[in-house]
């Protein structure tokens, strides 16, 4: 449930209807020269040393979930990580280190977002960064206060996580999910859009397409014109994610071959090479461009990583400059730009060796 290509695109089309966000970004003049900096580094010079600040964070709000998806490790009950909600104060603490370097925040993880009583009061402390914010929900925790407090957040992007267009479907993968609840909760932001004259948030279908899914795509195509959101993606189902970076591209396909559409198009994985169609080779982009802090300030190098030994740090101890380009962040990018081993071997390192770069 991630920010890609396509969201980016229909972002940039949401930011000509809002001038306002646009000038407030263009504005950031610290943020765009970070922006900049960084990206040369990561695409020209390979260093392992950044100079500079991340421009993206993945901000953990907490890690609790209603739901019970088969492929996801808080679904699965798995142990790991510590259980919590991320204090306003702490999520202040790390804005306002990072804040003027921050071009985007993206504020969940392994967990429901609306969980957190303090969620909003989030996202306008970081809009009131002219910080870009998203989120994604699976709408299950949703009334008339959140559905208020929502369209006054200033929330630039709501993904919805709905796999499926019916009850039958959608309990496939998101077991405990309410089909119905959650349409009828779209419509009522939609419905509070129009009456508001508001763009804010854009609404997103994030819809995981699996072999017991694909059926509905084109009924979910309809549903999404008629009930009036953004943009609908169907989005391409990967492994076990507390596992991903244990696996080959071969034990990736194992791993989630149930799981997989009969429809390559919509299948991350070949069923006659039987494994991951592409994978990235020594371009894991995030170690110079992102960063990622669970809700007890624990920073990881990417979103897809679970386990509390696969820290590089704490930015609520220690600062998250300190750790930016400490042994741990520095050995992984040397892993990935140069394929250089360190001696401070980290989950990237693993990740490398089984080809799992996402």
């Amino acid at each position: 449930m991630r920010l890609g290509r396509n969201e980016i695109n229909h972002f940039l089309t949401f930011l000509k209807d809002q001038p306002q966000d646009l000038i407030g970004i263009l504005m950031k003049q610290k943020a765009l020269f970070n922006f900049f900096l960084v990206e040369f580094q990561h695409r020209f010079l390979k260093s392992s040393y950044v100079a500079g600040f991340p421009y993206y964070l993945t901000v953990e709000t907490g890690n609790f979930c209603p739901l019970r998806c088969s492929l996801c490790p808080t679904g699965q009950g798995k142990e790991g990580l510590p259980k919590g909600f991320l204090a306003f104060e702490n999520f202040k603490k790390i804005i306002d280190e990072l804040g003027d370097y921050l071009l985007i925040v993206e504020l969940y993880n392994w967990g429901e977002p609306f969980l957190n009583k303090d969620f909003f009061r989030m996202v306008k402390y970081a809009r009131d960064r002219k910080i870009i914010v998203t989120t994604s929900s699976n709408l299950n925790i949703f009334d008339d206060r959140i559905c208020r407090e929502l369209m006054q957040s200033g929330l630039n992007i709501l993904m919805v996580s709905l796999d499926g267009a019916s009850q039958e479907t959608v309990e496939t993968y998101q077991r405990g999910n309410n089909f119905v609840k959650v349409l009828g909760n779209i419509k009522k932001i939609v419905k509070e859009k129009r009456k508001l004259n508001i763009r804010k948030p854009l609404l997103q279908w994030k819809f995981f397409v699996t072999r017991f899914t694909e059926k509905e795509v084109p009924k979910a195509k309809r549903l999404a014109k008629e009930i009036g959101v953004d943009h609908i993606e169907f989005a391409k189902l990967l492994c076990d994610m507390s596992q991903r970076f244990f696996l080959d591209p071969e034990s990736q396909f194992e791993n989630v071959k149930e799981w997989l559409p009969h429809d390559e198009r919509y299948s991350a994985y070949g069923s006659i090479v039987k494994r991951r169609k592409k994978a990235l080779n020594n371009d894991c982009s995030s170690l110079w461009t992102r960063s990622v802090m669970n809700w007890d300030g624990s920073i990881f190098p990417c979103c897809n990583v679970y386990g509390e030994k696969w820290g590089f740090g704490n930015a609520l101890e220690e600062g998250f400059s300190a750790i930016w380009n400490n042994d741990a962040y520095r050995s992984s990018r040397e892993i990935v730009a140069n394929g250089k081993l360190a001696k401070k071997k980290t989950i990237c390192h693993i990740c490398a060796k089984n080809e799992a770069m996402q």
